[in-house]
Formats: structure tokens, C-alpha cells, sequence
């Protein structure tokens, strides 16, 4: 006599108690994993800073004039346009945004750009010769625009006002973006907890 092989099957309750069990897991593993994805975020958003001022830096070796970045402080947008831009009308706008023939007149590229979501300019502080009369212009508020941050300047020479850029994102952590304005060259610090001192 041939017994025929029967195929047992889950049951419901074996089959809940596996999701279950997966559930819980997804539970426990997702606050730290949400945390590390926030840290990357913050430390892209630092190197995004860094690469807009080294762009700045270059565009003003490059076309031999004076290129200024500014940003939005609480807010996420930045701009870097040649300082001939405000003067000839030419600053940019959401529609110009990453528009290398942005500043037709000057030949100059103008930019516009985000930090990634839920990382902030939180503070900045700008030292070195910020006074000139054609920058003044650059921190005045227009009507419905946002209110921009005192200008960094990078000069034609590879210069650039020495300057510090603290980012901070949702969970209260900061980085440090540093300019040290007689090489031009920025330095991303370590994420530290607001509260608490630099490193």
C-alpha cells in the first residue's frame, strides 16, 4: 500500500505569529536606522556647502570677478551669483536656477539651491571686508523675499572673506562649515549636539 506524502500547510496562527515577530523586529531596527540616515543627511548637506564655495571660488578665479554667497538663516536656500548681478538686474530667481546662462550680461554664472529636507542654516558668522558699499545691497530684503544672510565674498585672486556656517537638522545635531579666507579653502567640522560646545 502507497501512503501518499501529504504537504503540511502554515496554519493562520503560525503565520501571524511570523509577522508578528517581523513587525517587532522592523520596530526595533528603525529608530537607529532612521537616525543614521538623518546624520548623512546633515553631513551631504555640509558637503553641498563646501562644493558651493569651492564653485564660488573657482568661478571667481575664472571670470575675474567677485562672487558672493548668501543664504536664508532658519531657512534651507542659498544663492551664489557675481556681485555685478545685483547691480545689473541679473540676480537669480527660482526660473534661473542652475542656469549656467543665467547673467547674460556679465557671462557670470548665477545659482540657486536647497539644503537636502530637514537640515537648516541654524547660525553664520562672516569676518574680513564684508563693508563695501556695492555689498550693502546684497543684505537688503526685497519685497516678498526672504531675508538673506551678510554675504561671503570670494575674490579673483582666490581669496575670500573668512566665514562659519553652522547646519543643523530636526534631532538638535549641528556641523561646521569653516572658510578660511586668505586660501579660500572650507573645512566640515564633526556633528556635534547643539547645547553643547564645538569640538
Amino acid at each position: 500500500m502507497l501512503r501518499a506524502c501529504a504537504r503540511r500547510a502554515f496554519t493562520l496562527t503560525e503565520v501571524m505569529l511570523t509577522l508578528c515577530l517581523l513587525a517587532m523586529a522592523a520596530a526595533l531596527c528603525w529608530p537607529p536606522m532612521a537616525r543614521l540616515l538623518e546624520a548623512q543627511r546633515l553631513g551631504k548637506a555640509a558637503d553641498q556647502v563646501r562644493s558651493r564655495w569651492y564653485q564660488a571660488r573657482v568661478n571667481a578665479v575664472d571670470s575675474g570677478e567677485t562672487y558672493v554667497f548668501q543664504y536664508v538663516p532658519g531657512g534651507s536656500d542659498y544663492r551664489l551669483q557675481p556681485l555685478s548681478a545685483e547691480s545689473s538686474g541679473g540676480a537669480a530667481s527660482a526660473g534661473q536656477a542652475n542656469d549656467p546662462a543665467a547673467d547674460s550680461q556679465t557671462g557670470a554664472a548665477s545659482t540657486t539651491g536647497a539644503l537636502p529636507e530637514g537640515v537648516a542654516f541654524a547660525a553664520g558668522e562672516v569676518t574680513g571686508d564684508t563693508a563695501l558699499s556695492a555689498v550693502a545691497s546684497f543684505g537688503a530684503r526685497k519685497a516678498g523675499e526672504a531675508e538673506w544672510s551678510e554675504p561671503i565674498l570670494f575674490y579673483c585672486d582666490g581669496t575670500a572673506t573668512s566665514a562659519k556656517v553652522t547646519l543643523v537638522d530636526r534631532r538638535g545635531r549641528a556641523v561646521e562649515v569653516a572658510l578660511r579666507g586668505l586660501t579660500g579653502v572650507a573645512t566640515v567640522g564633526e556633528v556635534f549636539q547643539l547645547g553643547e560646545s564645538t569640538p
